[in-house]
């Protein structure tokens, strides 16, 4: 396939991943994994490593002399073009891809770099990754305020994803934000949104810690968020759906 491309084009073949780091085996695997899967153009994907199955199949049925129906489907549905190799996209994935990741994967000062090799026209990107040393949580303040929301967050922390001296990472905070949504949602906050939870991040550059103030939002038409309460239980062993909502309109009218 490469060798019939026009000249000055090649095929890009693999995204190469050469991490500079002492990171933890864990932190190298899960970056060995994401980096490639994250870049802006990706190789053709092959069967087995190393057949390009569904390249082949649409390169095929797009060079037939006569396109039938079965041919078109497979074009459209089954075969994979070509990936020409776009060198403005090697950037893109460096910045705003590589660093931008591990950025929130807490290696805030990383560096990447690449270098692209091309032979018989068939192009391989290496992507030299240096992700510096990983920032780490400092502080953790919990929520100050007197609501009984802030004291639920407070006598629950046992239970946060934010723990002081750990790699700082974005996800935790995502999952934090939801692990607060779940704990009020079961203490009868039933509308409480992870919307509502904040932070507020203080970096200290020289020691590479940041420090983390969680926040609870109230709600913008009340102080505090309506908490509520299980009151009567009604069973109704022979209803329909219409006679249910009857019922119910009367109750509370």
């Amino acid at each position: 396939m490469a060798k019939n491309l026009p000249e000055g084009q090649s095929l890009l073949i693999r995204n190469k991943i050469v991490l500079q780091t002492k990171a933890k085996t864990a932190e190298k695997n899960k970056m060995k994994a994401d980096l490639p899967n994250i870049a802006v153009q990706k190789p053709n994907v092959r069967l087995f490593g190393f057949w390009p199955l569904r390249m082949d199949m649409y390169y095929s049925a797009s060079r037939s002399k006569k396109l039938t129906k079965f041919k078109q489907w497979i074009i459209d549905k089954v075969g994979e073009a070509p990936v020409v190799f776009d060198s403005s996209l090697v950037e893109k994935t460096r910045k705003d891809q590589m660093e931008n990741y591990l950025f929130n994967f807490g290696f805030r000062s990383a560096n990447v770099t690449d270098t692209v090799t091309t032979k018989n026209k068939k192009t391989i990107v290496t992507y030299f990754v240096n992700p510096g040393d990983p920032w780490k949580i400092g502080e953790v303040e919990l929520p100050k305020g007197h609501t009984s929301c802030d004291s639920i967050v407070r006598e629950r922390r046992g239970t946060s994803f934010l723990r002081k001296g750990e790699r700082f990472d974005v996800t935790n905070l995502k999952n934090e934000r939801e692990r607060i949504e779940t704990e009020l949602r079961n203490s009868g906050y039933f509308t409480f949104s992870r919307e509502y939870v904040t932070f507020d991040l203080d970096t200290l550059s020289k020691e590479k810690l940041i420090n983390i103030k969680i926040k609870l939002l109230p709600p913008n038409d009340a102080a505090q968020h309506q908490q509520y309460w299980m009151n009567n239980i009604y069973i109704i062993t022979d209803y329909t759906i219409e006679g249910l909502a009857d019922s119910i309109k009367k109750r509370y009218a």
